[in-house]
């Protein structure tokens, strides 16, 4: 989670780009925060508008 609470975050396990193919590094042994979003739950669609995404369907 190092990088998430920062200013512009953004976690240092994350591969890739935001809006492009992104991959976690450390998937298998992620932390809980990671462990409970899930693609396109709430969460996951305030973090997407928080960056300008679209939303998940």
């Amino acid at each position: 989670m190092r990088g998430s609470n920062s200013p512009a975050p953004r976690c240092v396990a994350l591969q890739g780009e935001i809006g492009g193919p992104i991959a976690c590094s450390v998937y298998a042994d992620r932390p809980p925060p990671c462990r409970e979003l899930q693609v396109g739950d709430d969460k996951c669609q305030r973090a997407r508008a928080l960056h300008g995404l679209h939303i998940v369907l």
